[in-house]
């Protein structure tokens, strides 16, 4: 009887995955059959007459968004006409015919508008569908930080058509409100696959940072976290803060976001306290600065070394803020030493060929986010003002305080009664 019972089960389970099955092909083939049947209607052409050119499949909203399920549609299309005996090309000047679609997205579905066009531009018919969300595949709407990464290139490649414009890119920053500065596995990975896809654009030619100078430009990157939802910001600007280009997007953190990949760094609540949202651009002393990490990830036994090249002669400081707080002066090493620089000079910090500072070696004792902080005057700034304690025998000076005491006293150094900002700075990620 148990055996008869089990068997009985069996064969509900049998037949539920069955019906699933089944109702899941239909659902498929209902929306490839609703495209097939939509593109034959606007394209009614004898197949003697010549052959067709399917355009890309674009957002027409405002958002120019791109969901990579425009490519399913696009050969769903294709394949249709050809079915049909029509003959399709990829070469738009062979064709006598372009099909051109796009679509608008919404929760409730999909909308497509496509039209016909002959070889000299005029519109032969036209016609509009909806797709509604359950009759399509789940994951229709996905998009992946490389697909949101490829937009963002596509968009600055449309603002700088016929142009070559040099860049350096300045990294990705952000969090829950204007003013956060974090950065974390996501940045790190936005940060690769924005320089990969802008490397493959015509227009756009990313500089090393060590290029940094007056005359390259800068692309930097903001996103916003709001519930679910993360809005992306990039903007391209000139050195003396003129904006060139912009680009934005808004996806879903839920679909966009692999998992396991943090937002943010570990040490959160501590590297909030040292945000000073500076921009190079805003003028004053200009003080390049880079590491030798293209991508600012480092792990345990990775040698920092940091470059810094003023464009005036100017006393520079550089601040060490390490993962769990904690400050240190790493230039100047010396109270005897002014931290001059000139012009156009180099000077590495932690390097092999630094006389002064031994070799900076990451632990992995604290992983999180670092920050160098660059601090310069045209006059000297007087040490006896900052907060910091210097040990005999150690090539750094570090502080008790807060960064908050360190702006105060660098504001005493300098004499002045506004806050005191550093004028360049450097975000690592140590994991």
């Amino acid at each position: 009887m148990k055996h008869m019972v089990y068997k009985f089960n069996n064969i509900k389970t049998i037949l539920f995955f069955t019906l699933f099955s089944v109702g899941t092909q239909v659902s498929f083939a209902t929306w490839d059959n609703k495209i097939s049947q939509f593109v034959n209607d606007i394209v009614n052409v004898n197949p003697q007459e010549g052959s067709v050119y399917v355009s890309e499949i674009l957002d027409s909203s405002q958002n120019r968004i791109y969901l990579p399920f425009s490519n399913r549609i696009h050969e769903v299309l294709s394949s249709s006409l050809i079915k049909s005996g029509i003959s399709v090309t990829n070469k738009y000047f062979d064709a006598n015919l372009v099909l051109a679609i796009s679509y608008t997205k919404s929760f409730k579905g999909l909308s497509l508008y496509g039209s016909v066009m002959n070889s000299e531009g005029k519109n032969i018919s036209s016609g509009s569908m909806f797709l509604k969300s359950e009759a399509l595949p789940s994951n229709w709407q996905n998009r992946s930080l490389r697909d949101i990464s490829y937009e963002i290139a596509g968009k600055f490649d449309e603002q700088l058509a016929g142009q070559r414009v040099n860049a350096v890119i300045s990294g990705l920053t952000g969090g829950k409100s204007n003013s956060d500065e974090f950065i974390s596995d996501f940045t790190v990975a936005m940060n690769q696959y924005m320089v990969e896809d802008l490397n493959n654009l015509p227009s756009i030619i990313v500089k090393d940072k060590s290029n940094i100078n007056q005359q390259v430009n800068r692309l930097k990157g903001r996103f916003r976290v709001g519930g679910n939802k993360v809005n992306l910001n990039y903007k391209l600007s000139k050195s003396d803060g003129t904006v060139i280009a912009t680009a934005s997007t808004e996806f879903t953190m839920s679909t966009s976001i692999p998992q396991g990949m943090s937002m943010y760094p570990s040490n959160k609540n501590i590297v909030k306290d040292t945000f000073d949202n500076i921009d190079p651009n805003e003028g004053g002393i200009s003080v390049a600065a880079w590491v030798n990490h293209e991508s600012a990830v480092y792990r345990d036994g990775d040698r920092l070394e940091i470059s810094i090249r003023p464009d005036v002669d100017a006393y520079i400081r550089v601040f060490y803020v390490t993962v769990d707080g904690t400050i240190c002066q790493i230039k100047p090493i010396s109270e005897k030493d002014s931290g001059f620089l000139s012009a156009g000079t180099i000077h590495v910090i932690g390097g092999k060929a630094d006389n002064e500072l031994e070799e900076l070696i990451i632990t992995d004792e604290t992983i999180g986010q670092e920050t160098i902080k660059i601090f310069a005057s045209l006059t000297p700034i007087e040490e006896r003002f900052l907060p910091i304690k210097r040990v005999e025998g150690v090539d750094y000076a570090c502080m008790d305080d807060d960064y908050k005491s360190l702006k105060i006293g660098m504001a005493k150094a300098l004499q002045k009664r506004r806050n005191i900002y550093p004028v360049n700075e450097i975000k690592i990620l140590v994991k």
